[in-house]
């Protein structure tokens, strides 16, 4: 999901993909299954107009309690975890029905 995405932020003008806070919890999944966590400016969200635009949305993540701050590093919480796992179950449920 998260290779389709930086596919279709490279093919589209500057500014028009707009899935940041998706794609930044796919960024802290990838991350944690790589046994890393994360810091704000390492957040390579595909698409992304600013580093602001990166942060208001990792406050708004952290408010809504999808992701968890330890320090300086950013990590899914349990609440984030489970949506992740959700979401691409459905597009894999959703390809697969496309077979």
């Amino acid at each position: 999901m998260l290779s389709a995405s930086r596919e279709i932020a490279a093919s589209l003008p500057h500014g028009y993909h707009a899935s940041t806070p998706l794609d930044t919890l796919l960024l802290l999944h990838v991350a944690e299954d790589d046994a890393r966590y994360l810091e704000i400016g390492e957040l390579d969200v595909p698409g992304a107009t600013s580093p602001r635009v990166v942060a208001r949305w990792v406050a708004a993540l952290e408010k809504e309690g999808l992701i968890d701050r330890r320090d300086r590093f950013l990590a899914l919480s349990e609440k984030g975890h489970r949506l992740v796992i959700a979401t691409m179950e459905a597009v894999y449920a959703a390809q697969r029905a496309l077979d």
